[in-house]
């Protein structure tokens, strides 16, 4: 993530922690990734990975340094390698040898190492990595209990996510450390933070949530840039220099491969993924036709907003099976827009064909005037006044859906927790 502020408090608060930790003599790298994903994991060799995802929803120094020292415990604890077999760490080894940039070098260390990276260790080693987080953040003076509140933050995010996963019909999105293996009354987890707290520590660090609330301020929240944006209903790339809208009131989720979105009842959905156009003279009716496995593919040409398209009705995979849909590809540049969209049922395609239509006919070049609507949101910090309540202050964020249940998220009040005067909360414009 480029903010090299940002990524100087990490690394000096993580290399504080790592100082304390039972493997002192490693040398730590600390890295932000730029993900909107809310998640941290740690790498053999003390490699500790934190996304933008995660850190928006910290509300204090002692809370990122209890996620961190977590992290921090599984390297000490060798969780890494102790769970994998020698042949899989010396492969490990190998492909990182042979890599010469280090996206490629977290890429396939995360895909060597698997699924224990990225969703825990299993119960045991997730206590043992919390006992030696709040262990470490102890000795610099933070208070263990702020561990018990990540917990309660990320448990509420975790419900929520779970919840708008299964609206937008995709894999949800969740955090392994810390109270993946817990719930939040969790009496061992309890136990291990009354331990840490008769340790003998520094002195008391200063827990000034304002000022680390200073620090996230202009943090991009959701999508970056690269991955394009949803304002409302409408889709804006500022790299690629298109937008599209969808119909009003649909659900949309935007993933690193694809934009997707589906009617309130989930009866019909549509999905817009890129691709890059590699065949010189082919014309959308072509590729197609060629995707299909139809040379006489029968539909009809678009040309919406001057661009070049087809569109037809083919048979294809979907969230509700196989099923009868449309399919369209539009030009524009060196890509080609496919749009896919269907029903549950033949009647639900039959009333949402004209708006599926009107999707794929909306997509048009980025006007100079809507460039500056592509960038990402971000936090920004809002003083509370009174009469304030999270539903008016909700009405003035960027936030698409589900605005009151993500504001109350964001600052550690969900479900029904009350504002005070004069308290600074995080918002996303």
């Amino acid at each position: 993530y480029d903010d090299p502020e940002l990524k100087a408090y990490v690394d000096h608060l993580g290399s504080r922690l790592a100082e304390k930790s039972h493997r002192s003599h490693l040398i730590y790298h600390f890295t932000v990734l730029d993900s909107a994903q809310i998640n941290a994991f740690a790498l053999p060799g003390g490699y500790i990975y934190v996304t933008r995802g995660i850190m928006g929803y910290m509300g204090s120094e002692a809370e990122l340094a209890g996620v961190i020292g977590h992290e921090i415990g599984h390297v000490t604890a060798r969780h890494g390698v102790r769970q994998h077999a020698k042949g899989t760490i010396a492969s490990l080894l190998t492909t990182v040898a042979l890599q010469t940039s280090n996206v490629a070098y977290a890429d396939d260390l995360v895909n060597l190492l698997g699924t224990a990276i990225i969703r825990g260790y299993g119960r045991e080693y997730e206590l043992e990595a919390d006992r030696l987080g709040a262990e470490y953040a102890a000795k610099l003076g933070y208070d263990p209990e702020k561990m018990i509140n990540v917990l309660e933050v990320l448990k509420d995010q975790e419900e929520f996510e779970k919840q708008l996963a299964e609206e937008q019909n995709r894999a949800p999105n969740v955090y392994h450390g810390l109270f993946s293996t817990h719930p939040k009354n969790d009496d061992r987890l309890q136990e291990i933070i009354a331990s840490v707290e008769r340790l003998d520590g520094d002195a008391s660090a200063p827990d000034d949530s304002e000022a680390f609330l200073r620090r996230l301020e202009g943090l991009v929240f959701g999508p970056s840039e690269k991955e394009g944006v949803i304002k409302g209903s409408r889709f804006y790339h500022r790299k690629l220099g298109v937008t599209f809208k969808f119909p009003d009131g649909w659900l949309v989720g935007n993933h690193p491969d694809r934009v997707a979105g589906h009617n309130t009842a989930d009866t019909s959905y549509i999905v817009l993924t890129v691709e890059d156009r590699n065949r010189k003279g082919e014309r959308p009716r072509g590729f197609l036709a060629r995707r299909l496995g139809e040379k006489d593919l029968q539909g009809e040409r678009l040309t919406h907003s001057k661009l070049d398209g087809y569109t037809a009705l083919a048979k294809f995979k979907t969230p509700y099976g196989v099923k009868d849909g449309r399919i369209a590809a539009v030009f524009f540049g060196k890509s080609v827009y496919v749009f896919r969209a269907a029903g549950r049922t033949g009647e639900d395609f039959a009333r949402s064909d004209a708006l599926f239509i009107e999707t794929i006919n909306s997509l048009r070049p980025l006007r100079d005037d809507e460039r500056e609507l592509a960038q990402p949101l971000a936090i920004s910090l809002v003083r509370v006044k009174p009469g304030d309540t999270f539903a008016s202050l909700a009405a003035q964020s960027g936030f698409s859906h589900h605005a009151e249940e993500q504001l109350r998220l964001l600052n550690g009040l969900y479900p029904d927790g009350v504002l005070e005067p004069d308290q600074l909360i995080k918002m996303v414009r």
